[in-house]
């Protein structure tokens, strides 16, 4: 009652969903706000917006590579360029912001659109995975840095219990190997045990656990320590 059971279609459904969801919670923010710190340390709005709009194109040219038959790496120049594009793009005007996350998010809906079972196992470079991996990667980017922007009306509690699964089945190998962990869902039926050990159960609003095991929520328990985010980082 807690792996994640989803055809193409729903993902990439949810995805677009996600995708303006994010773009309406940028959209809110009054221009004034974006030099403001983010609740990401050392990163401004604007930070976030930037960072936010080079995913989605790097995620875009993935699918588009792979519909080709073609790999290529997530980031041309690898993380030093992705670095320095979150920082050329943080500081431009934030309708400039805007306008740019509009544009990459209709990019990577006229990559997904279409998309069959074939193309969704076509291999690409994000995570070492699949097209379906980097349709859920850029879901979970949309909004988990949406709450990253720091607005009062978009927090963790916002997701909801599609996303939450999703989220959690990625984060889940944070949890502690030597220690059993039980996650229980007190608002759905979801329920798994992970690891080895003595026993710490924790129960909680499907969208509290998966706050809590992205960070972005909160703290369900003291007994673990939440180890390394898995490759191809939310943080």
């Amino acid at each position: 009652m807690g792996r994640v059971l989803m055809d193409i279609t729903e993902r990439v459904a949810h995805t677009t969903a996600a995708q303006d969801e994010a773009l309406a919670v940028v959209s809110s923010i009054p221009d004034a706000e974006y030099a403001a710190p983010s609740a990401l340390p050392s990163w401004t709005v604007g930070h976030v917006v930037a960072h936010l709009i080079g995913n989605c194109e790097a995620q875009a040219r993935q699918i588009e590579y792979a519909a080709r038959g073609e790999a290529i790496e997530v980031y041309t120049g690898g993380q030093e360029f992705r670095e320095a594009e979150i920082q050329r793009r943080a500081v431009l005007a934030p309708a400039q912001l805007r306008a740019e996350l509009a544009a990459q998010h209709e990019r990577f809906s006229a990559a997904t659109q279409g998309i069959d079972e074939s193309l969704a196992i076509a291999p690409v470079e994000y995570r070492s995975g699949t097209v379906a991996d980097v349709v859920n990667g850029r879901w979970m980017e949309s909004l988990v840095h949406a709450v990253d922007l720091g607005q009062p009306q978009y927090t963790w509690r916002s997701w909801d219990e599609p996303f939450c699964r999703v989220l959690i089945d990625y984060v889940l190998e944070r949890l502690p190997a030597d220690r059993t962990v039980r996650l229980r869902a007190t608002n759905c039926d979801f329920d798994i045990t992970t690891g080895t050990g003595a026993l710490v159960n924790i129960e909680a609003d499907i969208a509290d656990i998966a706050g809590f095991l992205s960070d972005r929520g909160p703290s369900l328990s003291d007994e673990i320590t939440l180890g390394p985010y898995p490759r191809g980082s939310l943080k």
